[in-house]
């Protein structure tokens, strides 16, 4: 159970959320309640070619509605993705936006959205709270993936093409969205390292903001929960993709962590992978998945009750067990999910050891990196990149 301190907490959460399987069937009536005609839905190809766009059309499909269109999302969207869609979202002048697919899909739809009312371009933007807009145009957020999360909160990743460098985004106003229909049966599609990367994603996610300079009970309750669902279900989903029951516990897991995160920040995982994504133009699913089980080696002396709390949440019995050892069983089973899922090492990802320095400079720059629970500055940073390149977890 989650501790409990004589200390004032927030919590806020402003989205409807519809979850649930076949939950997109609820589509219509959700369009209909924010009186919507115009709809300007952003995706990418590989949603189109799986017929998921063909198929929100086709349960809208007894109403009169003008859909456009947007699927040039890239799997790390570039600002200059974004402000291609603002060009588009300004001649079509939508009253509302949908995005569907992964986080990447949802992230655009998010900043577009915003850049087109605030006026300039996505990079002015970032940080924390600096759109300084409420949103005419509702979004509804639709996953295809369960791990981003980024249908629970204001936050976006956007890289900037010139400096290969993911911008964070926070914004609870302009970016949340408005609606989030969060549907299992949409990631049964997905394929097995898809499924892998983004579960990890979602897993890191409750991890980080598990053991968050800003977690709170709430957060918690909600972060360790998530940890259970993924951890024991990740791997079943990802053998037999079909295992509708496997699916959703990955997805509810991932819908929870995300909401956790709306409330508390990530830490070095992010900040790591979010920097070498941006730099090698890695997935970032994949980046996270890789890094996961490194960074909790390196927090864990720092935070070991709490790892203790997350080996037990992954299914090893602490009870007797010395609290540095069950400790330290957190990122063993992380790197035992990651050997089990086929996730490639660090030292796979075709990261130049030449430019560990450099990484390390800009890891500091991340958003993420002040939630780490171990202060991070840049030689701490380097160590990390050097053990995670050197050492074989798994």
């Amino acid at each position: 159970m989650p501790e409990l301190k004589n200390t004032l907490y927030q919590f806020s959460f402003p989205i409807e959320v519809v979850y649930g399987v076949d939950s997109l069937e609820k589509i219509t009536q959700v369009v209909e309640r924010v009186s919507a005609r115009r709809i300007f839905v952003v995706t990418d190809k590989g949603v189109v070619e799986a017929g998921i766009t063909d198929r929100v059309a086709s349960i809208l499909n007894n109403k009169r509605y003008e859909i456009e269109t947007f699927d040039s999302v890239e799997a790390n969207p570039r600002d200059t993705t974004v402000m291609k869609g603002v060009d588009e979202i300004k001649k079509f002048l939508p009253d509302v936006v949908l995005g569907v697919g992964g986080g990447s899909s949802m992230d655009t739809a998010k900043a577009i959205r915003a850049v087109a009312q605030s006026g300039g371009i996505i990079n002015q933007y970032e940080g924390f709270d600096r759109f300084g807009i409420t949103p005419d145009v509702p979004l509804i957020a639709v996953p295809t993936t369960a791990g981003t999360g980024s249908e629970m909160g204001g936050w976006a990743v956007i890289t900037d093409s010139k400096r290969k460098f993911k911008m964070g985004f926070g914004d609870t106003t302009a970016l949340a969205p408005t609606v989030s229909i969060v549907d299992p049966k949409l990631t049964m599609s997905l394929p097995p390292q898809m499924t892998a990367a983004s579960g990890m994603d979602a897993f890191a996610h409750a991890v980080e903001v598990y053991v968050s300079t800003a977690s709170s009970p709430i957060t918690d309750a909600l972060a360790l929960r998530a940890i259970e669902l993924i951890s024991t279900s990740l791997k079943t989903a990802w053998s037999n993709g079909k295992d509708l029951d496997a699916r959703e516990k990955v997805m509810y897991g991932s819908m929870i962590a995300g909401m956790a995160m709306s409330n508390a920040d990530c830490g070095a995982i992010h900040a790591v992978a979010e920097v070498v994504g941006g730099l090698y133009d890695i997935g970032h699913g994949l980046s996270i998945a890789s890094f996961t089980p490194h960074v909790m080696k390196h927090n864990c002396d720092s935070v070991i009750d709490k790892m203790r709390n997350i080996a037990r949440a992954m299914g090893v019995k602490v009870e007797g067990m010395p609290l540095a050892e069950a400790a330290h069983y957190a990122w063993r089973q992380s790197a035992e999910l990651a050997s089990g899922l086929g996730i490639p090492r660090p030292s796979e990802l075709r990261i130049e050891k030449s430019r560990i320095r450099e990484i390390a400079a800009l890891c500091t720059q991340n958003m993420s990196s002040g939630g780490n629970p171990k202060p991070m500055k840049e030689g701490d940073y380097e160590r990390l990149l050097n053990d995670s390149l050197s050492e074989q977890l798994w």
